[in-house]
Formats: C-alpha cells, structure tokens, sequence
C-alpha cells in the first residue's frame, strides 16, 4: 500500500492510505483539491485530479456461499456460470451409466468367447499338426 503525504497550509502531514484521505475527504475534514504526494510523483498535485489520473480498483464479489450438512462451501460453480467460464454441464457418471456400461462390456465379451470358441478348434489342431503332435494318418 503506497503511502501518501498531504500539505495543509505548508506542513507535510502523513502518511495516509488512500482509503484513510477518501475518508477524510468525505468527512469534509479536508476539502478535495488538497495537495498531495507519494513516491514516485513529480510533484504536489490535487486530491482530486490524482484520483481522476487513477482507474478506481476493480473489486471482485467473492463467490456466494452455500449450506450443505451444515458446512459452509463456496459455490464456484454458479460464480463461473455466471462469468461465462463455464459452458455447458457434463452429465455425472451414475449407477445407471455402469450397469449400462457393464452389461454391454460383458454382451460384447460373450461375443467375443462365441466367435474364437467356433474358430479355436480349427486352429489348436492346425497348430497340432505342424507342431507333429498328431500324425495326420490317425484321422
């Protein structure tokens, strides 16, 4: 926080914060057009027009707050809606997305042992044979 020096009349009084001169201004304890200086600044200029020069400070509202199980936690999410940061919801993964998903893994799977079981003897006994392991005259 910068700190700030008022001249009233010809003494230097100070250092203020910004907010302490707003104060002071408001409360009519000094007038606007006071001169005033902090580091950095060429010379004495008035409250007023250093006020002016400067973009007022941004304040954010923090996130609402919400109750659940009695605990207070921030509600990030509405606060981004808001802002536009968030798009669209995804969907959660629920009970009923993995039955689905296990039902079609195992239908897929069952797919799978029927199509190598009809192929898997043909291919044992090719591999039978090559190997020597079964003398083709046997058959």
């Amino acid at each position: 926080m910068s700190k700030i020096y008022l001249l009233v009349g010809e003494k230097q009084q100070g250092p203020y914060s910004s907010e302490e001169i707003r104060k002071m201004v408001s409360s009519g304890e000094v007038s606007g057009d006071i001169l005033c200086w902090e580091e950095g600044m060429a010379e004495w200029q008035a409250w007023e027009k250093r006020v002016a020069q400067r973009p007022a400070p941004v304040t954010i509202a923090p996130p609402r707050r919400t109750k659940s199980d009695g605990a207070s936690n921030v509600d990030f999410r509405n606060s981004l809606k808001k802002k536009g940061e968030l798009s669209a919801r995804k969907k959660p993964f629920t009970l009923g997305t993995a039955v689905i998903a296990l039902i079609l893994f195992f239908a897929v799977l069952t797919l799978l042992i029927e199509i190598t079981g009809r192929t898997l003897p043909d291919v044992r006994q090719q591999f039978n044979e090559a190997a020597g392991l079964i003398d083709i005259k046997d058959k």
